[in-house]
């Protein structure tokens, strides 16, 4: 199971955003200096971003990672997380 289909079955009132593009994605990389996760970067390829109940953000768009200035976790703890879910 992908993670925005995670997403879904977990968050039933999640809504998901366009695609981010490959071109905004690597912007944000130069940006920050660092590689985004290969899972990261593969969710924002499908949904730029996904809000829940009141908005709140369950994944950052590439534009609140610009904004905040990074990804919010290193890609080990990420990758961790993913791998503990499936």
């Amino acid at each position: 199971m992908g993670l925005s289909q995670l997403i879904g079955r977990l968050y039933g009132d999640a809504e998901f955003a366009a695609p981010a593009s490959d071109e905004e994605i690597d912007q944000i990389e130069r940006r920050l200096g660092q590689a985004a996760p290969d899972e990261l970067r593969e969710l924002l390829r499908q949904t730029n971003g996904v809000r829940a109940e009141y908005g709140s953000g369950l994944v950052w768009s590439v534009q609140e990672i610009r904004r905040t200035r990074g990804f919010g976790r290193t890609p080990t703890s990420l990758s961790s997380t993913c791998r503990s879910t499936s």
